[in-house]
């Protein structure tokens, strides 16, 4: 097998001074000061056959020897211009990286295309962290960790995977066999909610599939529209069709007419939609954190499936109009008196519109209430006014830490601070097995572990429903677990559980202390995990300090302060936890706002097409509305005639779209753990806006036949 393993991190590259740089400038080499550049995507670890696995050319260098030697690295042109100035110097030249070793650039890489799940910056030798201990146990996990391969000629997937077990029970500890490895083609690695990608970019192929399915139906109730207009025009256009006929054009040349008025209607609106899609790309970019190119348009299949869209289009919306209008008889289209479709018809286009147009609106309103809810739901712990801030790995760090913690402390408006792995709830995950209770097995589930000093609880809010937190310490005394874990393990009383041990990760027993009320643990899409807390310094790699102050950009400044003087050769870097967590549901924020503009599209072009009908249908009864009004109604009792006919079309579509709604909406809340129910609150308020826009869609044309003259229309 070809194989290459890949880890890819957040690593500050600091670049050396070089001596051929400093003659250049006519500086001493050793006075110039380094550069630093923080990569925070796209530096990996690999192997040689990384490059025999994937297209990535190789602009210099070896490719058979680039990454075969420890302390080597290398670069993408762009990042080595970045670097270095010029990427044909860039071989030779030295950077330090990962724990301040030197690497040796050997080769360079052409950048990689925008679309790409494979960030690549730069590729460190894979064989420079050989004899790192994680590497040679065989039970851990890290999600960051990908091992990529080609399967022999023959050899199917699910051949592979029966020798994968037997692989994983031939090496892995008794205790720590876990039926958790499988193969993932390359090929789905993009659309596999999941699991994730280097990039974090995930384009689930149900949603490509609803994206088509709403791009679809908006051309066929455009289509729709154009149909019941070109009809409600028959009668202005009887006298041409009748006078062309007795002139001694045939059927099939009128038809051919309306088609080529038809196919230049819609050849102008496909160039207006591509005018609006080069102004769209950079927002749906910005949006959807995509790097789609306007160099797409000039694809020939990008115009190829132009020209196949248009051909249907024009199909579609020019059939019936040109087989209705070329097959008046002449004389009757002389005296217009010729019908173009039945009301009928008209009505159950209107009703297909607005079914689709429904659909979406409950489909908005669900998303946007499921969004609501992810801002506002409990999360188990404080989020708000937690500053978030990386802890560097350095080996002096326990001194630093406890140095940086008392500065800290002294600052006004810092409530508490503590030292962690990562938040309650983060992207990250670190999951173990345990040994609970004495017993010589380990649990059927594994924890999510989070090392976490004794003020995490404080910090964080976490509330304690029985024992105590663990005492202050550097390594484990005791552990806190949380009431899932208990659950798994069948107790339903948190005070049995103090006492209890657990035995983590191969280490010695140590008592339960505590348990706390349960928390999110990633984001609410996902069920809580069971969780140990426990205290372990040399695992911190984050401080979260909570603030009561409401000027904030002051302490931020004072905390730099002494964050340079702890760390003067590191970056100081924050964010606030609230603004973490509200990026978990970033996608979702960007799809809503995706289909409120399909949905207000659908609902334009549905009220178009009932516009039309309303046109249509009081130009059709203007007499019968002169008679009635001679008689004696009065203009209310003619409006609600006209609303209530039309208010019929609105309420059979709701009708259909709802329980098509509830079948799909109802799939889409099953993928997450916490979510919304599907009430009758969210459907009445969707019926009530759909009849609001259909009334005010109306309104002018009902009022305007309604308060028209009866004399006049009954002297037509």
């Amino acid at each position: 097998l070809l194989d290459v393993t890949a880890l890819v991190g957040e690593y500050e590259v600091t670049l050396e001074p070089m001596a051929a740089r400093a003659a250049a400038t006519g500086k001493d080499p050793g006075a110039e000061a380094p550069r630093r550049f923080k990569e925070k995507q796209g530096v990996f670890w690999a192997e040689p056959a990384f490059l025999k696995l994937f297209s990535f050319p190789l602009l210099a260098g070896d490719p058979g020897k680039a990454l075969s030697l420890p302390n080597t690295a290398l670069l993408t042109r762009s990042t080595a211009e970045r670097y270095f100035g010029s990427w044909k110097t860039a071989i030779g030249r030295s950077l330090k990286a990962w724990n301040g070793d030197l690497f040796t650039v050997t080769g360079i890489l052409n950048d990689p295309t925008a679309n790409t799940d494979l960030p690549i910056r730069v590729l460190l030798s894979y064989k420079t962290m050989q004899g790192a201990g994680f590497l040679n146990e065989w039970a851990a996990m890290r999600g960051g960790s990908y091992c990529f391969l080609r399967l022999p000629p023959g050899v199917t997937p699910a051949q592979f995977n029966v020798e994968l077990r037997r692989f994983s029970h031939r090496h892995k500890p008794a205790q720590w066999q876990i039926e958790g490895h499988l193969l993932q083609p390359l090929s789905a690695m993009h659309f596999d909610g999941d699991y994730s990608t280097y990039t974090g970019a995930i384009f689930p192929r149900p949603l490509i599939t609803a994206l088509w399915g709403i791009a679809i139906f908006l051309l066929l109730i455009a289509c729709i529209n154009f149909i019941n207009f070109s009809t409600a025009r028959a009668l202005i256009r009887s006298r041409e069709i009748g006078i062309r006929k007795i002139l001694g054009a045939g059927r099939g040349q009128l038809i051919l007419q309306l088609f080529n008025e038809t196919a230049l209607i819609t050849a102008t609106g496909l160039i207006f939609a591509i005018g609006l899609t080069l102004v769209a790309i950079p927002a749906l970019n910005g949006l959807l954190n995509l790097s789609l190119s306007l160099r797409l348009l000039l694809s020939p299949a990008v115009w190829g499936s132009l020209l196949l869209l248009w051909l249907c289009v024009t199909l579609l919306s020019g059939s019936y109009p040109a087989l209705v209008l070329s097959g008046f008889r002449p004389i009757a289209a002389l005296k217009e008196q010729v019908a173009a479709g039945g009301i009928f018809l008209r009505k159950a286009l209107v009703v297909f519109q607005f079914t689709f147009a429904q659909l979406l609106v409950v489909a908005i309103v669900v998303i946007t209430s499921q969004i609501d809810f992810f801002r506002h739901a409990p999360l188990g712990f404080d989020k708000d006014n937690v500053l978030n801030i990386p802890i560097p790995e350095d080996s002096a760090n326990p001194t630093k830490l406890v140095a940086f913690r008392q500065q800290l402390s002294e600052l006004p408006g810092v409530r508490s601070i503590s030292f962690c792995f990562d938040n309650p709830a983060a992207w990250g995950w670190q999951k173990m097995p345990f040994q609970f209770d004495g017993s010589s097995r380990n649990s059927d589930f594994d924890a999510s572990v989070k090392w976490a000093d004794t003020a995490y609880f404080q910090t964080y809010g976490l509330r304690l429903i029985a024992g105590n937190a663990y005492r202050p310490a550097d390594t484990v005394t005791g552990f806190v677990v949380n009431e899932t874990l208990l659950r798994k393990e069948h107790l339903t009383d948190p005070k049995a559980a103090i006492g209890k041990t657990i035995q983590l990760g191969g280490g010695p027993p140590r008592p339960i202390v505590g348990v706390v009320m349960d928390f999110t643990t990633t984001s609410l899409r996902n069920p809580i995990d069971p969780v140990i807390l426990a205290t372990n310094q040399s695992s911190y790699r984050l401080a979260g300090i909570k603030l009561q102050t409401a000027d904030i950009t002051p302490l931020v400044e004072k905390v730099s302060r002494l964050w340079k003087q702890t760390w003067p050769a590191k970056d100081f870097e924050y964010d606030f936890l609230d603004k973490r967590i509200a990026a978990f549901y970033q996608r979702e924020e960007a799809f809503a706002q995706l289909f409120r503009v399909f949905t207000g599209i659908a609902v334009l072009i549905s009220c178009l097409g009932l516009y039309a009908l309303a046109a249509f249908m009081t130009a059709r009864r203007r007499k019968e509305v002169a008679v009635r009004k001679v008689l004696g109604a009065s203009v209310k009792s003619v409006v609600y005639l006209f609303v209530r006919e039309f208010t019929l079309p609105v309420l059979l579509a709701f009708a259909i779209a709802a329980p098509i709604a509830t079948f799909i909406l109802r799939r889409w809340l099953d993928g997450y753990a916490y979510r919304i129910q599907l009430g009758p609150a969210i459907f009445g308020w969707s019926l009530a806006v759909s009849i609001a826009i259909a009334w005010t869609t109306i309104g002018s044309r009902v009022l305007a036949s309604a308060n028209s003259n009866p004399v006049q229309h009954l002297r037509d």
